[in-house]
């Protein structure tokens, strides 16, 4: 595994697609966190860090068109057949591959960190910062194993695509609806609803960014527990997946 890993690395860097992604990044995340107080947009700043967090949102979009984009080599001149004939198995190509978007997604958030903490004026606690990135980090994590598994069991391109993009799309609508439908049930229909939405990596950065009101939230810990459970699922259910297609 650590030899595929190692050549999906030498890609990444060498990406120019992903490079410049790094770069707007830190440029807009720095801008956004300096000028977002014009906008009006939360309902509960307290500090300019509060304006870095909704300017995360930049990450997962990144990722629904950067993935498909960047995996997209490996379904084309038996790519997966040749690692398979030089001993490598499914598993360890899979995880490689979802180890690979992971450790693109974790520099990205580096760099949106760096644009966020120099460019704010006020900041909160530093247990609040590092809260916030556990869970920007854990969020994205679970993103990018569903967006995986969609890129390595779906063999056409622009299936995948159209699937991943407009998978951020809907789930950034759908949380929306379902937060103004929590103000027309009951209490305990909402509490359930709050778990579905923070279910939804962007539902989890709705939560945080002090873009959504106060019905949204539940604990840091339920959070995180959600995160790794969609994780687990993903990852679980790809492996599996990968594991019974036929490769060309």
């Amino acid at each position: 595994m650590k030899s595929i890993f190692r050549a999906y690395c030498t890609r990444l860097f060498r990406n120019i697609f992903y490079i410049l992604g790094l770069a707007i990044a830190f440029a807009l995340t720095y801008r956004f966190t300096q000028n977002g107080s014009s906008m009006g947009l939360l309902h509960r700043k307290i500090t300019d860090f509060d304006y870095s967090l909704l300017a995360s949102l930049g990450i997962p979009a990144f990722f629904s068109v950067f993935t498909p984009l960047f995996l997209s080599a490996e379904h084309k001149g038996g790519a997966f057949r040749n690692k398979l004939i030089c001993g490598k198995t499914r598993n360890q190509i899979y995880f490689a591959t979802l180890l690979t978007m992971i450790l693109a997604m974790l520099i990205m958030t580096a760099v949106w960190t760096a644009g966020a903490l120099l460019a704010a004026s006020t900041k909160p606690a530093a247990e609040v910062i590092v809260m916030s990135i556990i869970k920007v980090v854990l969020y994205n994590t679970a993103a990018l194993s569903y967006l995986v598994y969609i890129a390595l069991t779906i063999t056409n391109e622009a299936a995948v695509t159209a699937i991943e993009f407009m998978s951020f799309q809907f789930s950034f609508f759908a949380v929306m609806m379902l937060q103004m439908i929590m103000g027309a049930v009951s209490d305990g229909a909402g509490k359930v609803m709050a778990y579905i939405i923070n279910l939804i990596p962007v539902g989890q950065w709705m939560s945080i960014s002090a873009i959504s009101d106060d019905s949204v939230h539940i604990s840091s810990a339920a959070q995180l527990g959600l995160s790794v459970l969609l994780i687990t699922l993903m990852t679980v259910y790809g492996t599996h997946a990968f594991g019974k297609r036929d490769l060309k």
